[in-house]
């Protein structure tokens, strides 16, 4: 794939410390850059070399993508056991004051699975024009319970000590971290994105709200339970919110995921089109 731009790797200062973040940048004077917030933990590492991808198509086509390593992650500042969803908030509006002060206009955010949440409610927050939101996670609750419960089976599994998700909740409590699948979450994380939904984040937006429904079988209409989430977006928001199914794999799950050709293709697509067909 052809690329007219530059990779720029940078530091930013961060509210908690310095923040890293690759700047991919069309050629030539300053341009509109879209601030892309990654998915939790061990997702946002099986995701990059795609978003990599994304961000060559992308300034190939004039528009820039900032992809940020949120404080705790990646080759940020800090441990992950350090971070908060508050924070991770506070470092994507440093990152929309950084790009707008070299120059270039923040034309939306957006965000893969928990990224979505934090880009949505930056939007929000930092009036932006557009949020696009890719397979995004509509309930903070329910994607860590289901983190829990993955720790819970893989206890089971093995020979440990027996594991329930009173007794994660219970550590919490006590200020302590939990640890799932290697990582280290702080009460004040799991707090911060419990508490975190879609229709909160998004209510009373006034831009556009491109909600990206990722599957393997793009053709018919979205699932019932996602097209229910949608409606229930655009009923707090008060701008537009359009879906769309785009073919892709889950390659924010696997270790050596296929080609996402078409993701890549059909995201970039999104920013420089009218919007997808089916507003809701």
């Amino acid at each position: 794939m052809a690329s007219d731009g530059t990779v720029q790797p940078l530091y930013l200062d961060g509210p908690n410390g310095a923040l890293f973040a690759v700047w991919h940048r069309p050629a030539g004077s300053a341009s509109d850059t879209v601030l892309y917030l990654p998915p939790f933990a061990e997702e946002m590492n099986r995701s990059r070399r795609t978003i990599a991808l994304l961000g060559r198509a992308m300034t190939a086509r004039g528009l820039g993508l900032f992809v940020l390593d949120p404080f705790g992650t990646g080759d940020s500042a800090g441990g992950f056991e350090e971070a908060s969803w508050t924070g991770w908030l506070a470092d994507a509006q440093a990152a929309v004051r950084f790009i707008t002060a070299e120059g270039h206009r923040v034309a939306g955010t957006m965000g893969l699975r928990t990224g979505a949440l934090l880009a949505l409610a930056t939007a929000r927050t930092e009036r932006l024009e557009r949020a696009v939101l890719c397979q995004p996670v509509e309930s903070g609750l329910a994607f860590v319970t289901g983190l829990m419960r993955s720790r819970i089976a893989g206890a089971q599994a093995g020979d440990g000590p027996r594991v329930t998700t009173a007794g994660l909740r219970e550590t919490l409590a006590t200020g302590s971290c939990i640890e799932i699948m290697g990582y280290q979450l702080s009460p004040a994380l799991c707090a911060g994105l419990e508490a975190a939904t879609l229709v909160e984040a998004g209510s009373g937006f006034a831009g556009r709200i491109d909600w990206l429904q990722l599957t393997s079988r793009p053709t018919g209409p979205l699932p019932q339970k996602t097209a229910d989430e949608v409606a229930r977006l655009a009923a707090v928001a008060a701008g537009t919110v359009a879906s769309q199914a785009v073919e892709a794999p889950s390659f924010w799950l696997l270790e050596e995921p296929p080609p996402a050709d078409r993701f890549v293709l059909e995201t970039t697509d999104v920013w420089f089109s009218a919007g997808p067909a089916t507003a809701a």
